[in-house]
């Protein structure tokens, strides 16, 4: 439910304007926990308003710089912006340094990795690496309503990821199993 004038990159035979009346429904059939919307949009308001008191969450989306700009702004700090172009569906997309964009430069999300993000945040704020995973973590588990994920405490999913100082990934379990263990890999045959 996004502005066709601001919709990033998203197509815009998809876009739709918020329902008048009848979201508990929409919401219920879809398991819908996060929605992004235009706020001028006729009915947005009400709509907004239906959401909370379901319980679910209302982002508005925020305009982007174009393409140019972005490498701009990324070689003024002595990088290079490497570009890695290919299709998705329908539509080329562009990555530019960790952003990723379509074809007409409109930003359509980011490759930052949660590696990355939790060591920017470390070293942009001076935050210890509890604080840092917990915000990668539990934060983000309570804001959508994921109940069952973000700590480790009795009654929630045993899902772990173990680190090394590097971050690098070591072992992950889900639900109490063992899904990446590289110890246990078998090398292929060179």
């Amino acid at each position: 439910m996004l502005n066709p004038e601001r919709r990033g990159a998203h197509s815009e035979q998809h876009l739709q304007e918020p329902p008048a009346q009848g979201m508990e429904e929409w919401l219920s059939d879809w398991g819908v926990a996060m929605v992004m919307m235009a706020p001028e949009l006729s009915n947005a308001l009400n709509m907004i308003r239906e959401l909370v008191s379901c319980g679910t969450l209302s982002r508005q989306g925020i305009p982007a710089p174009s393409a140019e700009e972005a490498a701009d702004a990324y070689r003024s700090n002595g990088a290079e912006a490497e570009m890695t172009e290919f299709q998705l569906g329908d539509s080329r997309i562009m990555m530019v340094g960790d952003e990723v964009r379509n074809e007409q430069g409109v930003l359509a999300g980011s490759c930052l990795t949660m590696r990355s993000a939790v060591s920017n945040l470390m070293d942009w704020t001076g935050c210890q690496i509890v604080e840092a995973l917990v915000t990668a973590t539990t934060t983000p588990a309570c804001v959508i309503g994921a109940h069952t994920k973000g700590e480790l405490v009795e009654g929630k999913d045993a899902d772990i990821i173990a680190l090394n100082e590097d971050f690098a990934v070591c072992l992950t379990i889900v639900e109490g199993h063992v899904a990446y263990d590289p110890r246990n890999l078998v090398q292929a045959p060179q």
